[in-house]
């Protein structure tokens, strides 16, 4: 057979990586709320975390960053879900890798998960053996009101696809946190910068070790990285002028005068 199918699980990121976006525009709420309601914590809270910056020698590469067109608070903000200990109290961003287990993220077995997304598969596909008869379909297109019963095999298919998706790539050990952590980070550098061709790898790579547990990551751990995760780069985070709203604001968030 000359082509390859697609695999169900794949990575899809037209679909697949909505569930991470939730993430991220959770993290937004908490931006947006700081900056209303609290922002000297927001201040205190991105000054804690340059000054761990500082004492972890990677100072110079914020300094670099900034230099190239980044905005230090966004940087600064940017680098939160990192922290070895939450920086801002309501900030749900987990520092743990991820989900421990299938049965932790759905309340059901390995077993039961595989049974679900393959039952629900086969009705879809029984559900639209029907819906393409011509007299009861053409019902169901031409009736507002009913017409979500003839999307109705898409979306099961659709939450099948997503029960896959995240099983494969949140439950287990599967550091999903901090593959969107990094893929936001990476994003918001690379959209500042006006060479195409660079990426910065040795300086995003040395900000996050500083602030984290990852110690000896590196500018060739990070490259490996974004290779492996270029669509999550493409597609997670495109619209970055939320990062902007700490650069806009004017409301007590000077930083720490740099020496």
């Amino acid at each position: 057979m000359g082509r390859t199918l697609k695999r169900v699980d794949e990575f899809d990121p037209r679909i697949s990586l909505s569930l991470e976006k939730v993430l991220v525009q959770m993290d937004y709420s908490v931006l947006l709320s700081l900056l209303r309601d609290s922002p000297d914590e927001l201040k205190k809270g991105l000054e804690k975390l340059e000054k761990v910056v500082h004492q972890h020698g990677a100072v110079s590469n914020l300094d670099a960053l900034c230099a190239a067109r980044c905005e230090r608070r966004a940087l600064l903000w940017l680098l939160h879900p990192f922290s070895r200990e939450p920086i801002f109290a309501d900030a749900r961003w987990s520092i743990e890798k991820g989900p421990r287990s299938i049965k932790t993220l759905f309340g059901i077995t390995s077993k039961e998960l595989k049974d679900l997304t393959k039952h629900l598969d086969e009705i879809a596909g029984q559900i639209q053996i029907v819906n393409d008869q011509a007299e009861f379909g053409s019902l169901l297109i031409l009736s507002k009101p009913i017409y979500p019963a003839w999307r109705l095999p898409r979306t099961l298919r659709t939450y099948a696809k997503l029960l896959r998706y995240a099983a494969r790539h949140f439950a287990g050990n599967s550091h999903i946190y901090r593959n969107i952590a990094k893929a936001r980070l990476t994003a918001y550098v690379k959209s500042r910068l006006p060479d195409p061709e660079a990426w910065r790898d040795e300086d995003i790579a040395n900000l996050i070790s500083a602030v984290s547990d990852e110690e000896n990551y590196d500018a060739t751990s990070h490259r490996m990285w974004r290779t492996k995760h270029y669509r999550r780069l493409s597609v997670l985070d495109p619209n970055v002028e939320l990062h902007e709203l700490i650069a806009a604001s004017n409301i007590v968030l000077a930083l720490t005068p740099h020496s």
